[in-house]
């Protein structure tokens, strides 16, 4: 059986986490699968994405390993520090390196020009010193090939697992509550945007009745105080913080509209978890993901990147609809199960072991 090593540079509670267990679960009847991370494993991620073991080993004790001879088949890598790290190790072996791209490398998710040019010499560099590069998104795959320069041949497009099979609700109609329940998730982070939600929230709140509506918002991350006394300052008293949970795309079924407000993604599984769920979507059109898994509009609404403006008339007008008792625009149901079935992990695991084999 021949042995694959999923590589992370630390494990918290987030998407390229969830992306590493379902991967390691995917391959475990056919592969010898070992999930290593060279930095720290945050002890709410060991509860959280516990289906399967997660064994930190410092970086030194890791080439040690590889100095002796203890090598495996194959190494996927996630994220850039381990990117590069599988990269150099394994570039005079046998064995197949596999790096994965989670965010998008354009402009926006740069924090300077510096920082944006460097990133892109880096991916060239990743692109380089791999066998395959695997993109979470075409967003990812365009940037991969037309930023980082890294050859098409190298470049293989796999979407994220979000959820093990498609049992969608339909998009609600309408509610015999008065109250119209929006939810966003994500890490608290500056990339996820939440206080560009809260910016939205707040002016939306200005000519809407409190009562008639609620934001509710899972995640954590280091913004969260920062994030919370926004919320202060701005005298919302319908907006309530949840921190991490498990099963979150069995919870998004009981709201009535699912936001995400990121400046820059590479995918964004939690806009698909929530269209399975039932959900109406907004997003904004951040790079890259949202739209794709939208269809840009067609399954969702999409609005215009960064636009705190667009978001609260979206807001006001959504609450309007509650306020009017009318429904949610309709979603083609047949089409959108039909959409859904590229991002579960049977569809995942499928296309990575073809994968794997042609190597």
């Amino acid at each position: 059986m021949k042995s694959v090593w999923i590589l992370l540079p630390f494990f918290y509670v987030g998407g390229v986490e969830k992306w590493a267990i379902a991967l390691a679960q995917q391959l475990q009847t056919e592969y010898e699968v070992n999930v290593i991370s060279f930095g720290p494993i945050d002890t709410e991620a060991r509860l959280v994405f516990s289906e399967f073991p997660v064994m930190q080993i410092s970086p030194w004790h890791v080439i040690w390993r590889v100095v002796r001879g203890d090598v495996p088949d194959i190494c996927i890598a996630a994220l850039t520090p381990a990117n590069i790290f599988a990269g150099c190790l394994f570039f005079w072996r046998e064995t197949k390196v596999l790096s994965s791209t989670h965010l998008t490398l354009s402009r926006e998710s740069a924090k300077s020009y510096f920082h944006y040019i460097r990133r892109r010499c880096v991916y060239y560099f990743i692109g380089c010193v791999s066998d395959v590069v695997i993109a979470v998104s075409e967003g990812v795959k365009r940037d991969l090939r037309d930023l980082a320069k890294v050859p098409s041949s190298k470049i293989v497009m796999i979407y994220n697992p979000c959820f093990d099979e498609v049992k969608r609700e339909a998009t609600r109609e309408t509610q015999t509550s008065e109250r119209m329940a929006f939810v966003a998730a994500g890490r608290l982070h500056e990339q996820k945007g939440f206080d560009l939600l809260i910016e939205a929230w707040t002016s939306a709140m200005r000519d809407t009745d409190e009562r008639l509506c609620s934001l509710e918002i899972y995640g954590d991350g280091p913004l969260r105080s920062e994030l919370q006394e926004q919320v202060r300052t701005s005298d919302l008293h319908n907006v309530i913080f949840h921190g991490n949970v498990k099963g979150l795309v069995d919870r998004l079924s009981d709201y009535d509209v699912f936001v995400l407000s990121s400046r820059y993604e590479g995918f964004g599984n939690v806009v698909a978890e929530a269209l399975v769920a039932g959900t109406y979507c907004v997003t904004l059109d951040c790079p890259h993901g949202p739209a794709e898994i939208l269809k840009s509009g067609e399954f969702g609404r999409v609005l215009p990147a960064l636009s705190v403006d667009a978001l609260a008339k979206e807001i006001s007008a959504l609450v309007g609809l509650r306020q009017q008792k009318a429904n949610l625009p309709e979603i083609n149901s047949v089409k959108v199960l039909v959409h859904l079935l590229q991002f579960t992990t049977a569809t995942f695991g499928s296309r990575v072991r073809e994968l794997l084999r042609g190597l």
